[in-house]
């Protein structure tokens, strides 16, 4: 910041002004272009501030002095806080099962007020959007059709009112939907073909009776169970079929026997 210190000659005084200035903050830094002025001239007073000063008013006091007379004036100059950058909470890896709907909570906050942060993602998938509730909240939604096998890297960005960023990223892991396309018994095998069941540990039940301890084969596309229709709980008619995999994701799957 800048002054000028304008001198003005009264009743005839010309002597030289001798000028001087203090501050009430020690880390602000003064520099007069002349140190002394006749009256009636007038200098420029520069104002400069370090990295140690402290944001609010300070008072400037110059003083002119020539011979016994001292003349003293005061400015107060406002210092506004630096602008800082946002911060932004980070995020864990989310696991979603394709077909279901994953919601995260996004955090950040400024040193400067959290009005008018500004939440966004930058993403290739699709199925990732953010609503942005404002002063520095948000929400997430994964989202990811049965058809969408592929995860990868979601970056979540905060903004302020001077355009300062920071930014948190983390990664999607799309588990695939399972889904049953046909069961089959031929004694003593009950085959259940589908996809996304998993390659072990899937829980399947017929009736609403946990038969798991009867699987003795496993893939991704195929389960065979072993026994006779009663160990299997089957009925004549309808029967319902429902295969949960490793992650809990979970098919069923009506049979008529």
């Amino acid at each position: 910041a800048t002054f000028t210190i304008n001198s003005q000659a009264v009743g005839g005084f010309n002597q030289s002004i001798a000028l001087a200035v203090t501050t009430n903050q020690t880390t602000i830094q003064t520099s007069l272009a002349a140190n002394s002025i006749l009256p009636g001239a007038n200098t420029t007073l520069t104002v400069n501030t370090t990295s140690n000063t402290v944001a609010g008013d300070v008072t400037i006091t110059i003083t002119g002095t020539s011979g016994q007379i001292v003349k003293t004036q005061t400015a107060v100059l406002t210092i506004n806080r630096a602008n800082q950058v946002p911060t932004i909470m980070s995020i864990a890896n989310q696991k979603v099962q394709a077909g279901k709907i994953q919601t995260v909570n996004v955090t950040a906050s400024d040193p400067d007020g959290n009005a008018g942060l500004k939440l966004s993602v930058a993403s290739t998938l699709r199925f990732v959007t953010i609503q942005d509730n404002g002063s520095g909240s948000a929400t997430i939604q994964i989202a990811p059709k049965v058809t969408d096998t592929q995860g990868g890297t979601v970056v979540v960005i905060v903004t302020d009112t001077a355009g300062l960023t920071a930014q948190t990223s983390f990664d999607v892991i799309v588990d695939p939907a399972t889904t049953i396309n046909n069961v089959a018994f031929v004694k003593p095998n009950l085959t259940i073909t589908g996809v996304g069941v998993g390659s072990g540990g899937a829980r399947v039940t017929i009736n609403g009776q946990d038969i798991s301890s009867k699987i003795t084969q496993q893939s991704d596309t195929s389960i065979t169970l072993k026994g006779n229709k009663k160990k299997l709980s089957l009925v004549k008619g309808a029967n319902q079929v429902v295969v949960i995999n490793s992650n809990t994701a979970t098919a069923s799957f009506t049979f008529n026997f």
